[in-house]
């Protein structure tokens, strides 16, 4: 016979089964993170690397200090470059990303567990719903702040959920560390929240849950992200593209975010969206929205917070550019939102029987997906090796050069290969010319000034035209994937280089030691 006090504690709900499911399921989605040496994205290598450069910026035998500036303002983006710093403290650059990105995926899965049970405790088996989420597609072109913003941000949409009606120092401390946090890590995730905490706030105002001097008393808390932002906010144009509301409607409904290394994802994304478009239909009918009661009767209902904030979110999605203050890809950032913050309004009053088989759906889709990825990650691995096996042949403290002329690889949308040169630069101590975040000014790092060097986007976008004649003095080695030869682009780099590796698509080119008067001669020709 179970003791009383036993049973008591047992019917708490962290002994919830759910609560075991969703810890496993955690750790499920850590594991792809630590299968492979290497975690495909397009971006993590260029992060990677610029904080390595901010380590050893001053250490003698690295000639960063030479090529870049370490801005000392306080601008957003870094987050995930001052973990990395930390991290490389004890860690190889490898294992150092790895728990990077394990400590991201624990915070989306705190982040949706808090959100989705901020009003109703016995939600939680909702939150499985987002998981998929966690291997979205701009987490994969290593869009690493942003990402970690989002976990932030759902987790200050459930503090103050919880805590918003009742102010105090301690609320409004805490308040303001995780908006603070926020700002260092992404502005778009910072004003996300606090649009959704200025609303949760405007509720509670409505309802008389908060007096008008607690409501004013609360924004204490965005005085410093809000001068910070206005201060170091990039003021830039603002750019549509080609996104059509047909095309927004069609990415939004076939769960685009979801869909990178290959069409092949769209099975679980169509099964993602087809589950939220029943879950929510079952809400619907159960809440009696299309009844006159439930528009005009009795108000406060605090779940109709969430549908609220979904549909705006969806609105945000439909009419921001998606190239504003100098960020980009604002549609696809947007674009699954509305999925996440619905979570916690949808209706679990079911049945048990019904409760448990959409809960093994989701499991199903979570895992499934997960395991689709990984598929991807070990492909991708094995190219990632090829490029980088050419480490031991370029001398350390080198000027590098990345030529790429098939930034996917065997993927799809994601240019894993784009910026895969950072391995080489973390590695080598050497200088990384393809580094485009030093050529921005979103990051912590950035090129000097006077430092000579060939413009990024052209070496990114038209790499088979580059001029090896004018750079040839600033560039000691070219690596170059996917090469076409024969070909000019080829028989240009030749002239001026030297094969010294070749592995697959892999092919590395060392300056060719030419009396000065035949390099001038090769320049002039």
């Amino acid at each position: 016979m179970v003791p009383s006090c036993l049973r008591k504690r047992c019917d708490q709900p962290y002994f919830d089964s759910w609560l075991i499911i969703y810890a496993l399921l955690t750790f499920v989605y850590v594991v792809p993170v630590w299968l492979f040496p290497y975690f495909p994205s397009q971006d993590g290598p260029c992060h990677l690397y610029n904080a390595s450069i901010i380590k050893h910026y001053n250490e003698p035998g690295y000639t960063f200090s030479q090529v870049y500036i370490i801005r000392d303002s306080l601008i957003p983006n870094w987050t995930s470059h001052a973990l990395l710093v930390l991290l490389l403290g004890f860690l190889n650059p490898l294992i150092a990303e790895k728990a990077l990105l394990t400590g991201y995926v624990l915070l989306m899965s705190v982040g949706l567990l808090y959100y989705v049970s901020a009003v109703k405790e016995d939600a939680k088996p909702l939150a499985i719903l987002g998981f998929p989420y966690i291997y979205n597609g701009l987490l994969v072109m290593g869009f690493y702040n942003y990402s970690i913003g989002i976990g932030l941000m759902l987790i200050s949409i459930g503090y103050w959920l919880r805590n918003g009606q009742n102010i105090s120092y301690k609320t409004l401390l805490i308040l303001g560390i995780l908006l603070l946090l926020l700002y260092f890590t992404h502005p778009l995730a910072l004003l996300l929240a606090m649009f959704s905490l200025l609303m949760i706030t405007l509720r509670n105002l409505i309802t008389r849950s908060m007096g008008l001097n607690e409501a004013l008393l609360s924004l204490v808390s965005f005085v410093i992200p809000t001068v910070l932002l206005m201060f170091h906010l990039e003021r830039g144009s603002w750019y549509w593209g080609d996104w059509t509301f047909s095309r927004l409607l069609t990415f939004f409904w076939d769960n685009g975010a979801l869909v990178y290394h290959s069409p092949d994802q769209q099975i679980f994304a169509h099964i993602l969206t087809w589950t939220f478009a029943v879950v929510l239909a079952y809400t619907l009918l159960k809440e009696q929205v299309f009844q006159k009661a439930y528009w005009f009767g009795p108000k406060g209902r605090s779940k109709d917070f969430f549908l609220f904030l979904s549909m705006t979110f969806l609105l945000f999605y439909f009419i921001f550019p998606d190239r504003m203050s100098g960020g980009a890809v604002i549609k696809g950032r947007l674009s699954f939102l509305p999925f996440l913050v619905i979570i916690p309004w949808i209706n679990w009053g079911m049945s048990k029987r019904m409760k448990n088989a959409i809960g093994a759906l989701l499991i199903v889709i979570s895992v499934g997906y997960v395991a689709q990825v990984s598929a991807y990650h070990q492909r991708l691995n094995g190219e990632l090796e090829t490029y980088t096996s050419g480490m031991d042949v370029i001398k350390p403290g080198s000027v590098m050069l990345p030529l790429c002329f098939d930034a996917p690889g065997s993927g799809w949308l994601i240019g894993t290969f784009q910026h895969a040169l950072g391995y080489y630069g973390v590695m080598n101590g050497g200088i990384d010319l393809g580094n485009y975040e030093a050529g921005t000014g979103h990051f912590p790092v950035v090129f000097k000034a006077d430092y000579k060097r060939p413009d990024i986007a052209e070496i990114e976008n038209n790499p088979g035209a580059f001029d090896f004649g004018r750079w040839v003095h600033e560039i000691d080695y070219v690596v170059t994937w996917a090469l076409p030869e024969p070909g000019k682009t080829a028989s240009r780099l030749n002239r001026f280089y030297e094969p010294v590796k070749e592995n697959g698509k892999l092919k590395i080119f060392r300056k060719k030691a030419l009396p000065a008067s035949e390099m001038a001669e090769k320049i002039e020709k």
